[in-house]
């Protein structure tokens, strides 16, 4: 088979996996939605009133509620290596 029918076969194998992957997230939020009895109206006056959010605010909800001296710092990895 010569490489140029491969390397289509693997890009249309790609979209159709990139296609139901997306269908699948929207499918599964649709029903988390449908659980709690919302829409994505109300998604969507969450995402906006996060984008109007000022530097102001955010600091003022990070100071509110997020505590330094309470997080955990955690390291993984291999660290014999330079």
């Amino acid at each position: 088979m010569a490489k140029s029918m491969l390397w289509q076969r693997a890009l249309r194998a790609a979209f159709f996996l990139r296609f139901v992957s997306t269908a699948l997230v929207v499918q599964a939020a649709l029903v988390q939605q449908a659980c709690r009895g919302r829409t994505f109206e109300f998604s969507a006056k969450g995402d906006d009133a996060i984008a109007a959010a000022t530097t102001a605010q955010i600091n003022a909800a990070f100071r509110k509620y997020v505590q330094p001296e309470a997080l955990a710092l955690v390291y993984a990895g291999d660290f014999t290596k330079p």
